[in-house]
């Protein structure tokens, strides 16, 4: 049987899924007769779990609010007319925007990475598709020339 700090350790551990975390508590609780402890233990669970869902929930919230960002400077660095966008349309950029937010994308960095677009693709036609094909590319620190990309 564990102490209420090596309890408190163990469920604080971000390593450790809601799962296990349950698992443990549910194997102290078995392990004790003491109700206090079992209820001690019970309220340390559910105090755990619900931090751990509020965290969960305000990260899918900032994720989202950024792709928003994305989705509003993609449809700008690329000249779309929003009100001619169809739902599939709609569908396709939050996709690429979704994706380009989960690696650690900005609004800023849409503008900055369209601009070298720009650059090195002057005669390409700059898309949403073709900037997130692009991206890992476009960054300040890569160095490539657009003809090693064909040849």
């Amino acid at each position: 049987m564990v102490n209420t700090d090596q309890l408190l350790h163990i469920i604080s551990d971000e390593t450790l899924t809601h799962k296990d975390k349950i698992v443990f508590i549910a194997v102290e609780i078995l392990e004790t007769n003491n109700p206090k402890s079992i209820s001690d233990y019970t309220k340390m669970s559910i105090a755990s779990i619900r931090q751990s869902l509020a965290k969960s929930v305000n990260q899918l919230l900032d994720t989202e609010r950024e792709s928003e960002k994305v989705i509003d400077a993609l449809i700008a660095v690329c000249s779309i007319d929003q009100q001619s966008m169809r739902q599939k349309d709609w569908s396709a950029i939050s996709k690429i925007a979704m994706s380009l937010t989960e690696a650690g994308a900005t609004a800023e960095e849409v503008h900055s990475r369209a601009n070298q677009y720009r650059r090195k693709f002057s005669t390409m036609a700059l898309t949403p598709a073709a900037l997130d094909k692009y991206w890992p590319m476009l960054s300040t620190k890569a160095k490539f020339s657009p003809s090693s990309i064909y040849n």
